[in-house]
């Protein structure tokens, strides 16, 4: 029982000098980084609408099917690393859009609802990102 009442006293002692060394805030959010992966994405607009029709025929009767093949949106992957010494979760992204002239043209934010665990990094996709941002 006294060798457990020690080792607490030992814990509790040494619990505020051991949270003066953890770094401060803003030197640990600098060692998250975030980049593009994948290509940039650079969008005149949503993708034109296209349609496939497929048409059989017998000897009695002929059947035609028409479906939509319209190319998917693409996506905008980011690559987040997380160099801290922390495992971090619900990063929040703000992404702003600019034109070739440095115009904002719009932003918005996207939390990520992940736990992005120390000295790893992990791929995700940014949603919604906006269109009709060509040159």
């Amino acid at each position: 029982m006294l060798s457990r009442l020690i080792v607490a006293a030992a814990l509790c002692a040494a619990g505020p000098a051991m949270a003066q060394d953890f770094p401060p805030k803003p030197e640990t959010l600098n060692q998250i980084t975030i980049s593009l992966t994948g290509e940039r994405i650079l969008r005149e607009g949503p993708p034109r609408s296209q349609t496939t029709t497929f048409t059989s025929s017998g000897r009695y009767n002929s059947t035609s099917t028409t479906i939509d093949t319209t190319p998917l949106m693409p996506r905008q992957y980011l690559r987040i690393n997380n160099r801290s010494i922390y495992d971090v979760k619900d990063i929040v992204v703000e992404c702003s859009y600019l034109g070739e002239s440095g115009t904002a043209l719009g932003a918005q934010s996207q939390m990520f609802p992940y736990r992005f665990n120390t000295g790893r990094s992990r791929t995700v996709a940014l949603q919604n990102a906006p269109t009709g941002l060509g040159r």
